[in-house]
């Protein structure tokens, strides 16, 4: 597979994107007055312990307070794989009994902490937390005060993980620290791992010189920028090329990149052309489809993906696809490819969550089992953790996503204004009718031997129903209740707000 990591620098934000075999996979986004915190150490103080809910809050210094659950402070192995998105097993030799005690036998009330992020605030979240500190290096992750030397599940050879194994019981380590081998460790030589452990090392004594005096609450360890980040974590052989259209980012990833991997300095290529570095590699076109609620299948049908409160709803059509002798091969050939348009909308969307993937029905046990082994697989390159559960009898996959930040639509959209986020107003012909109501109302409940007057103000495309298809409505409405409506456009209104005033006194009657 040929991979590419192309950096678009702005004054304000920081976009990456990872293309696979031409195909946009990823998108990351990191804005200069909302950085990334995830892997960011501090010292805080622990304000309130809620026994109720195995929980306590920890100022860190933030807006909100940040969320410590009892699961986060007994396992070590749950905290590397949010800094680093390694899967690994718990160790062997951990504290079992701490993982039964109740929270407020571990943490008190007004107590210091050294604290992790291992997740973004989302929506009115804080940063959820972790006592247990890993620091991602290049090949390894360390956990000091754990035992453990693990490897990622991700390397399933079994020659290869004894391999790893070895090398790192013969390295010297620091006393009271645990390493995890990374998914980018595999066929890593004994050299790269030691240097790792050195680097790793350092940092983590830093650290423990800087927390004993430093102010609560405080930054301790800040991690690396979205870009040396994503370069640490995704930065393999494969990579083909690494693409950035700003000359001081450009220095900075290659000092690094030599310092990393020395053989793919040369694949850093600084951008100049005028046109955008997004737009040359169709990456903005990309983005913009992946906020559409309809996603097009080269077959000829189609996904729609929906996004409710506490789940995300994806529906697979066949739409135009007819490329098959049977109606069955038509079928799986629509839902294969559902499948991994599917599994990349939810990594590009970074959807998180329950997610329900409505498939078109089929017969064939045989073809059932397929989609369900094709999206396994399709979601193995994603780094986010996954729980896929089968087919049910009416074709409906059920999966998990972990969630570990903002959606793509979270992070560059906000809730239309003008519909509230439904993404549906009234039409002008329903506003009309409901103007007709509201003006029989108010002619009808003022009856006087004087004519009432009515302006109705609302916006102007209701006002041409109403001047229009709907006004002999209005007129028999006037000669009934021997009143008169005037009607004025405002343009300034929302399609849904109507004003009814009455012309004597010069008051509305609706509000």
């Amino acid at each position: 597979m040929d991979r590419q990591i192309i950096i678009n620098v702005e004054p304000r934000e920081t976009r990456v994107g990872i293309l696979e075999d031409g195909r946009l996979q990823e998108i990351l986004i990191e804005r200069t007055h909302e950085k990334t915190l995830v892997g960011n150490v501090y010292k805080g103080v622990v304000r309130n312990v809620l026994p109720a809910i195995q929980a306590a809050f920890v100022d860190i210094g933030l807006d909100r307070n940040g969320f410590l659950h009892a699961s986060d402070i007994a396992s070590e192995a749950a905290a590397c794989r949010e800094i680093s998105g390694e899967d690994v097993d718990e160790p062997e030799d951990g504290r079992p009994d701490s993982k039964r005690q109740p929270i407020d036998k571990m943490i008190a009330k007004g107590q210091e902490v050294l604290v992790q992020i291992i997740k973004e605030p989302i929506g009115t979240k804080g940063v959820r937390l972790s006592t247990n500190i890993s620091i991602a290096g290049r090949y390894l992750v360390m956990m000091p005060g754990a035992q453990q030397i693990g490897i990622s599940r991700r390397i399933t050879d079994f020659a290869e993980r004894r391999r790893l194994r070895h090398i790192l019981r013969e390295i010297r380590v620091p006393a009271g620290v645990g390493f995890i081998v990374r998914t980018v460790g595999q066929g890593a030589s004994r050299e790269d791992f030691e240097k790792d452990v050195l680097y790793l090392s350092d940092l983590w004594q830093g650290i423990q010189r800087q927390a004993p005096q430093a102010p609560c609450p405080s930054l301790i360890h800040e991690d690396l920028n979205l870009v040396l980040r994503v370069l640490r974590d995704a930065l393999t052989e494969d990579v083909s090329r690494i693409v950035v259209d700003s000359r001081e980012e450009y220095a900075n990833i290659t000092r690094f990149v030599d310092a990393l991997m020395p053989k793919m300095g040369a694949k850093v290529v600084c951008h100049s052309d005028r046109e955008h570095v997004f737009d040359s590699y169709g990456i903005e076109k990309e983005i913009e489809k992946a906020q559409r609620r309809k996603v097009w299948l080269k077959c000829g049908g189609y996904l729609v993906i929906e996004q409710t409160e506490a789940m995300v709803v994806i529906d697979v059509n066949s739409g135009r696809c007819l490329n098959k002798a049977t109606i069955e091969d038509t079928i799986l050939e629509t839902n294969m490819q559902a499948v991994e348009e599917a599994a990349r909308q939810i990594r590009l969307r970074n959807i998180g969550g329950i997610i329900i993937i409505d498939f078109i029905d089929m017969r064939s046990r045989r073809h059932q089992r397929m989609i369900e082994k094709a999206m396994e697989a399709a979601v193995k390159r994603d780094k986010a953790k996954t729980n896929i559960f089968p087919l049910s009898p009416l074709a409906i996959l059920q999966m998990t996503r972990e969630r570990v930040k903002e959606s793509l639509s979270e992070a560059v959209y906000e809730a239309c204004p003008y519909c509230g986020g439904g993404g549906k107003v009234k039409s002008a012909e329903s506003m009309s009718i409901e103007v007709q109501r509201l003006v029989k109302l108010a002619l009808r409940g003022t009856r006087r031997l004087r004519r009432m007057q009515l302006r109705v103000q609302a916006h102007p495309s209701v006002c041409r129903r109403l001047e229009s298809e709907d006004r002999n409505v209005l007129k028999e409405l006037e000669e009934r209740f021997r009143g008169s409506v005037a009607i004025e456009p405002r343009p300034e209104f929302h399609i849904e707000t109507v004003r009814l005033i009455n012309e004597r006194t010069g008051k509305a009657l609706n509000e």
